[in-house]
């Protein structure tokens, strides 16, 4: 039977108790759980809820079976299934290089993806703040010039469209008076003729204005249909963006999960995720390590969201003292690669890329990457505080 209640009283003994803490509470509870199943002989099936949170049960959840892991587990062990062994033995690695692209990720969003990667084995990611807050970035910033373009556009039309309306007036205008002038029954010819010439240009403009007006009428219809729909998306992946804190994302072997974003940093292009549930594989920061300009590194992402890619490059220069500035690398970083880990020969974490510098803002395979350093990177989270130097 499934146990959510907790532990029996009993009597209270006159003794110095040690503090109840919710560690404490939950490790009895399991322990009970633990107790009652090993009786049974029964497994502890971990579960997620439909609002995300893990369960516990010794009887099997009726929930979807890709939802479910029907493992043993005991207090105090790495909680949940054993995904870096289970990468591992499917995807092989052989170089240090190899194990590191088993901790990336690649991250959805509602405006393209980005990469990630893990930095513990209890499931925290690294990741940009741009690729889970895509509204800051240049590229959204971009779209919003379009569209404000597009709109500047729309009242540019509107003013060809009312002259071209007062044209029409104008003509329409002068072809009334020329009418009632009584030009055009005068017994003089030449003066006939002349006002014929008149009324034959003058309708020849009126036509051409008339089709011009038209023209642009078809326009600003269609062009508001596109503008509505364009900014009806911008908004609602806008609101998407800022308030967004569930994200899909790929692992290395190409299987779905879901991580919750914990914090961004205001100062940095740094932000941390958390997958529940299992024992991750993950880089660990390099600390002996020195980016000095020259030095062998590899950027590792997913820039086309296809599969995670290796690029090899050089230490080009770092800004500031090392620490506290910037790692400027020749590695191939594209967009998608945005988030990823840039690490050493020996495949530890020395950096996140954040973006790609190159002549004309281009998006090409020429320019440099740009990284954040792994210690500066570290320090925006209170919950990694452990990994650093």
């Amino acid at each position: 039977m499934s146990h959510t209640g907790s532990m029996p009283e009993r009597p209270v003994r006159r003794e110095v108790r040690r503090p109840v803490t919710a560690r404490n509470v939950l490790l009895a509870i399991l322990g009970f759980i633990l107790v009652s199943a090993e009786a049974a002989g029964g497994d502890i099936y971990r579960y997620r809820d439909e609002a995300g949170r893990w369960s516990y049960s010794d009887r099997q959840p009726s929930c979807p079976e890709a939802e479910c892991i029907a493992k043993g587990w005991a207090p105090g062990e790495a909680a949940g299934e054993d995904l870096a062994s289970r990468l591992k033995e499917k995807l092989k690695p052989d170089t240090p290089i190899d194990e590191a692209v088993l901790a990336v990720v690649t991250i959805e969003h509602g405006a393209g993806h980005g990469s990630g990667f893990f930095i513990t084995r209890d499931g925290y990611i690294l990741t940009n703040r741009h690729v889970v807050r895509y509204t800051e970035t240049p590229g959204w910033r971009e779209q919003r010039e379009t569209l404000d373009a597009a709109k500047a556009a729309q009242r540019q039309r509107a003013v060809e469209l009312r002259q071209c309306e007062r044209d029409i007036d104008d003509w329409n205008a002068a072809l009334k008076q020329l009418a009632e002038s009584g030009q055009l029954k005068s017994k003089n010819s030449a003066v006939v003729g002349e006002a014929r010439a008149r009324r034959q240009r003058w309708t020849k403009n009126l036509k051409y204005a008339q089709a011009r007006c038209n023209s642009i009428r078809v326009e600003m219809s269609t062009a508001k249909r596109e503008l509505h729909r364009r900014e009806l998306d911008y908004r609602w992946k806008t609101a998407r963006g800022e308030a967004r804190t569930r994200f899909s994302m790929k692992l290395a072997d190409g299987t779905d999960e879901t991580a919750v974003l914990l914090a961004t940093s205001a100062k940095d292009d740094v932000a941390l995720l958390k997958l529940d549930g299992y024992v991750t594989p993950c880089l660990s920061p390099a600390r002996a390590w020195k980016p000095t300009p020259g030095t062998t590194v590899y950027a590792i992402g997913n820039p086309l969201a296809k599969a995670i890619t290796v690029s090899r490059g050089i230490v080009a220069r770092v800004t500031g003292n090392g620490a506290d500035g910037t790692i400027v690398t020749d590695a191939l970083v594209l967009p998608g690669s945005s988030g990823g880990p840039l690490v050493n020969e020996a495949g530890e974490a020395v950096g996140v890329t954040t973006l790609k510098l190159a002549a004309g803002g281009s998006n090409d395979r020429q320019g440099f990457g740009v990284a954040v350093p792994i210690d500066l990177a570290l320090r925006q989270f209170g919950e990694l505080q452990h990994l650093r130097h």
